[in-house]
């Protein structure tokens, strides 16, 4: 997550600074696509079971269910779905606390303490001598990182050591280093602007902070940084960051502040597909075995057979499906080999925008089919046969045992113009109005 806030202003204003970042931190929450099933997010790896069970507890062979469902199909076969949802259509999902990344920037606002003359005569004495000892007095006057020492914002964050003078507030146009804020206000040169970042340390449950009060500048200013320590081997589900450089613009005139930049190069796990293959091979291999003895039958049911939906509009069409056998069943939704689509990568007609294409529904489970379709020049209609491919656990990784009917499924995309046209209100020969039926 990348989130740039803009904190209350004026010199004494800390405790309201605080609090804008408390509310912040507790209230922000990041929007998804409101068509996407509810559970798709607290149900994990298994959206639209609506009877509160996970397929863990409705099968004793969980863990390799978990597996078998990445792989109902090959890994090339993908959901196609690329719809943006409008403003109206999203909804709140979770907040940065789950983020396994998170940058944070902005104008914090926080000041340096002090009165003007003394912290002038201590930025002159940096910028024109490179004196450290005028920066280290500086830094300990920050109130950002006295109230991050303190504990009271921005926890788990770290901030790249600070080796810039001031950065605010400066006469626009003067390129003059020294030319802070000569207006009647005469505010006092601060660091507002700040980048502060940490990996997924936080959603992993493990504290990796530095051991150290305050920021990485405080430990640099104290001895107690360690920049040539060698870094842990990366664990398999982290996401580290680690700053690079940090550093501010001073020809950057336009403003009365000097841009801030910071460089951070990010470590995060990567999918060996290769090894994914194998490792869903050897899982479902077991757990063919160990569904034999248990194995039911699994009975899929879907309320419709043919939907009609409009180009250019959210996925509105909902397609129930309802496994009433006594064993998992494994869906796949994929073109009938006679359909004769142009088809992409998934093997899905382009124009067709469908959630879920593929899931796990364990005995008794529902799951619930979103169909739309994406904006098209095309005036005339499209029209896609599709199979809904349904397999039981111990079939997945058994080439030709395939034995459940597929479930057949007619999808015809609408241009929106073409709708709108029918729906328009037309005269009849003596002149009253009538509405253009519209039929599925």
């Amino acid at each position: 997550a990348f989130v740039s806030s803009h904190f209350a202003a004026h010199q004494g204003a800390v405790e309201t600074r605080n609090q804008n970042y408390t509310q912040i931190s507790a209230q922000l929450t990041f929007k998804r696509p409101g068509w996407k099933d509810d559970s798709e997010t607290s149900s994990a790896h298994h959206p639209n079971v609506s009877d509160g069970r996970s397929i863990k507890e409705s099968f004793r062979h969980g863990k390799a269910l978990a597996a078998a469902e990445a792989a109902v199909a090959d890994d090339e076969t993908v959901d196609v779905r690329s719809h943006e949802a409008d403003e109206d259509d999203c909804v709140q999902g979770e907040g940065m606390r789950s983020a396994e990344m998170l940058v944070w920037m902005g104008d914090f606002n926080y000041r340096i303490n002090g009165k003007r003359a003394t912290v002038m005569a201590r930025v002159r004495d940096y910028l024109r001598r490179d004196d450290g000892a005028a920066l280290r007095f500086l830094l300990r006057q920050d109130q950002l990182l006295e109230q991050k020492q303190l504990g009271h914002i921005f926890r788990f964050l770290h901030e790249p050591p600070i080796n810039f003078a001031p950065t605010y507030k400066f006469d626009k146009g003067d390129p003059n280093r020294l030319a802070y804020d000569s207006s009647d206000k005469q505010r006092v040169p601060a660091w507002t602007d700040r980048v502060l970042f940490r990996g997924s340390e936080l959603t992993r449950g493990v504290d990796t902070r530095p051991q150290f009060h305050g920021t990485q500048s405080e430990a640099r200013l104290e001895g107690t940084e360690s920049p040539d320590a060698p870094e842990p081997a990366l664990a398999a589900e982290e996401i580290r960051v680690r700053a690079v450089d940090y550093y501010s613009i001073p020809a950057a005139l336009e403003s009365d502040h000097k841009p801030v930049v910071a460089v951070l190069d990010i470590s995060m796990p990567v999918t060996d597909q290769a090894r994914k293959r194998q490792r869903a091979t050897s899982i479902l291999a077991a757990a063919d075995r160990a569904a034999e003895a248990a194995e039911g039958t699994p009975l899929l049911h879907a309320t419709l057979s043919a939907v009609t939906v409009t180009a250019g509009t959210a996925p509105a069409a909902a397609l129930q499906l309802h496994n009433r056998g006594d064993a998992p069943a494994a869906f796949l939704l994929a073109p009938t080999e006679s359909a004769g689509n142009a088809a992409v990568r998934g093997g899905l007609p382009g124009w067709l925008a469908a959630h879920p294409v593929r899931g796990l529904l364990p005995a008794g489970g529902r799951a619930t089919l979103h169909l739309g379709a994406h904006h098209s020049d095309r005036v005339s209609p499209l029209q896609a046969k599709l199979a809904i491919k349904v397999a039981s656990l111990s079939e997945l990784g058994a080439a030709g045992r395939r034995k459940h009917r597929d479930l057949a499924l007619t999808v015809t995309c609408t241009p929106l113009e073409h709708r709108q046209a029918q729906l328009a209100p037309r005269s009849n020969a003596s002149g009253s109005l009538q509405h253009a039926g519209y039929g599925h």
